[in-house]
């Protein structure tokens, strides 16, 4: 997308606009190009697009059995996975993830120093405050599963439902893209669901709306 583009979509001004690009690019997350031309006369304009080589972000997904993670870039590509055991003791957790994401950037060449967040994904009730509430999937009742990762963990940990993860990512990425309100429903070991309203998710008071 051209710097015009993003001018008219944000009805920003252009001169915002180019401090906004400037500031992103200056941080690594923001690259230019020249675009492919569309048949108009003169040279084609340049373009700018999301980094998929700078800053990494992380991703688990909590399962009875196993942890699966996911590292990839900003711009959505997925650049490695893994899967693991999941400890019978919630207290191990924190550092069994961190020596995860630690190992696959350095398989990927990079450091865990890239990681700019790591999201959590868990099939139960999550409060806003990063507690499970009651994961029977899991055997969890009042987990502090923030506090145990943060512990360990050097970035931004972000917990939520995996059902409203699932309706974020399509909200995102995926087939809501276009949508500011729809509804998410997944069904494997329970049924579960995502609300959307005016493009962010829903959780209500407690942080429980639509799970």
């Amino acid at each position: 997308i051209s710097q015009r583009e993003i001018a008219r979509k944000t009805g920003a001004d252009k001169s915002t606009v180019s401090t906004v690009i400037k500031g992103f690019e200056t941080a690594g997350l923001i690259e230019r190009t020249q675009r492919v031309s569309d048949n108009r006369p003169g040279r084609p304009g340049e373009g700018i697009y999301i980094s998929s080589k700078g800053w990494l972000l992380a991703g688990v997904y909590f399962h009875p059995d196993r942890i699966d993670y996911v590292i990839g870039g900003l711009d959505g590509t997925i650049l490695k996975t893994a899967s693991g055991i999941m400890p019978f003791e919630p207290e191990r957790i924190g550092e069994i993830v961190n020596e995860t994401m630690v190992s696959m950037c350095a398989d990927l060449g990079r450091s865990a120093s890239d990681l700019l967040a790591l999201g959590v994904s868990v099939p139960g009730l999550v409060t806003m405050a990063g507690k499970v509430a009651r994961s029977p999937n899991l055997g969890w009742f009042d987990v502090p599963l923030r506090d145990i990762l943060e512990r360990t963990v050097k970035v931004p940990v972000y917990i939520d439902n995996d059902a409203n993860g699932a309706a974020l990512a399509e909200s995102l990425l995926g087939a809501g893209v276009d949508l500011d309100h729809f509804i998410y429903v997944e069904s494997g070991s329970g049924v579960g669901g995502g609300l959307v309203l005016d493009g962010s998710i829903y959780r209500g008071a407690s942080g429980f709306g639509g799970a």
